[in-house]
């Protein structure tokens, strides 16, 4: 908040006190200090650096020891358990560079740039990354066309021709179209990659996905913004008929899928409460698996599993989608009228159903291979 800009190089271990003071135990960091942030401190093992206005660079390692590099300006070096002793103070001005070891004796080393990552670099690595991932997303997508386990996919590739048509792939090579209400377009979670914004109320995708299956896994990749309904629908079959799943996002930030085992039972298998102030507003890798033949619910989080819930008894029969909406609720059961506006605040742009029941290993390559 202060105006500083840090860019931390992995592995490193880095704690923010507050807005112009941070703690490095380990790692390599660059910092920009524009004149408002001037007094903008960093914290090490061996010692104090309080800045004047510049740019520099530190380095920490494991052991403790400390380099530290001026790159422009001025920066006061102080004995870590000095509480800022002017006796132990030493100027240091722009291409000056000393190495300290882990009891604090200083030598005088020849300031190095090149070796941290200034912020227009860090972009740069980015962009060529996130080419990277567009081009592996791309590669991946059109082999998913190809898996006779997809019975639906969409990649969320906008059609600049047909912009309220949401294109997706069947199963053996047919074509599925989603119908578009309300929405707009958006960025997704990396550039040259589309999504779909769900706002209003009004906003959803009409869909119809035919079949029926012993077991089900969903997956998506969805930007949440806000949990401000008491459900937040992902993909929810019209009504709630018997083993026609509802997944969704509780408010309380679980995620759940909703079966109808028969007449009289229903079962939320839902999972501890996944999205919080960190995750709003980022880009999220979730799926779902009902494995009949294992005869269990599981719930993953960026690849990783966050329950696994054993089929109600009463399971039984094959699940069906049918008639189904993306990011909403459009023909809800009388009895949950009061509840029917469940449309998603956030983005879209991955949802991929499969017949089958995928294991840990082929979520994780999922989220691994598609990840921001």
């Amino acid at each position: 908040y202060c105006g500083a800009t840090v860019v931390a190089e992995g592995p490193a271990s880095l704690e923010i006190l507050n807005d112009s003071r941070i703690v490095c135990r380990s790692g390599r960091l660059r910092a920009h200090v524009p004149p408002p942030a001037r007094g903008f401190t960093v914290l090490a093992p061996t010692v104090e650096l309080v800045d004047l206005g510049t740019e520099f660079g530190i380095v920490v390692s494991a052991d403790g020891a400390t380099e530290v590099h001026v790159f422009d300006g001025a920066v006061e070096l102080y004995d870590a358990r000095s509480n800022r002793n002017v006796t132990t103070r030493r100027n240091l001005n722009a291409g000056d560079a000393v190495a300290l070891d882990r009891n604090g004796e200083a030598k005088k080393i020849e300031a190095r740039d090149f070796d941290f990552v200034t912020p227009t670099r860090l972009s740069t690595m980015t962009n060529v990354r996130r080419e990277e991932q567009l081009h592996n997303w791309r590669a991946f997508r059109d082999s998913l066309q190809d898996d006779p386990r997809v019975i639906a996919y969409f990649p969320f590739d906008r059609n600049s021709s047909e912009d309220r048509l949401l294109v997706g792939h069947g199963t053996n090579g047919t074509t599925i179209e989603g119908a578009i209400v309300g929405c707009e377009w958006s960025e997704g979670r990396w550039p040259g990659k589309t999504s779909l914004q769900f706002k209003r109320p009004g906003d959803r995708v009409r869909v119809t996905v035919p079949g029926e299956f012993e077991s089900l896994t969903y997956s998506t990749w969805l930007r949440v913004d806000g949990l401000d309904r008491q459900q937040s629908s992902l993909l929810l079959t019209d009504g709630f008929g018997k083993n026609r799943p509802h997944w969704q996002i509780r408010q309380d930030g679980a995620l759940v899928l909703g079966i109808r085992h028969s007449k009289a039972v229903a079962h939320n298998y839902q999972s501890d409460s996944i999205f919080n102030l960190f995750l709003l507003g980022q880009w999220v890798h979730l799926a779902t698996v009902y494995d009949a033949d294992r005869s269990y619910v599981a719930h993953y989080v960026n690849g990783k599993l966050a329950l696994r819930e054993p089929l109600q008894v009463p399971a039984s029969g094959l699940l069906t989608i049918g008639n189904a909406t993306i990011g909403n609720w459009s023909a809800p059961t009388p009895q949950h009228r009061g509840s029917s506006i469940r449309n998603l605040n956030g983005c879209m742009d991955e949802l991929i159903v499969f017949g089958q029941a995928l294991d840990d290993q082929e979520i994780r390559r999922i989220y691994r291979v598609w990840r921001p």
